[in-house]
């Protein structure tokens, strides 16, 4: 029994290690996303769509965080989450595009009675 407990430890030991060594890697391979812009084309499956923006924010690993807001026919959604979607599916665009679609998105939840406007 001894000798068991010493290799689960050792296993444990160099599963860590290994977490450390690919989290790493990860980093490495996704740093270049953080500050890119994506838009997707979004919709309920039927014939009307609407884009959803995405600004990646942060990247921990294979952890990859973003900004995201899309005006859906019937709600305005502003939320960070993970990257889910595969980069295929996205298209990327300048920031600028991304600024001018946050703005219009303002200025449109400001016409319903948005009081006071984030910045980003």
């Amino acid at each position: 029994m001894k000798r068991e407990q010493e290799l689960r430890e050792e296993i444990i030991k160099l599963r860590r290690e290994l977490d450390e060594i690919e989290q790493a890697e990860a980093e490495k391979k996704n740093c270049h996303l953080v500050g890119k812009c994506y838009r997707y084309k979004n919709s309920y499956g039927g014939g009307s769509w609407w884009w959803r923006y995405r600004r990646v924010t942060t990247v921990n690993g294979n952890d990859i965080l973003c900004f995201v807001f899309e005006k859906k026919p019937n709600a305005f959604e502003v939320r960070v989450d993970d990257w889910l979607g595969a980069l295929r599916n996205n298209q990327e665009i300048s920031e600028d595009e991304f600024r001018q679609a946050w703005r219009e998105f303002l200025v449109e939840l400001n016409g319903i009675g948005l009081k006071r406007m984030p910045s980003i």
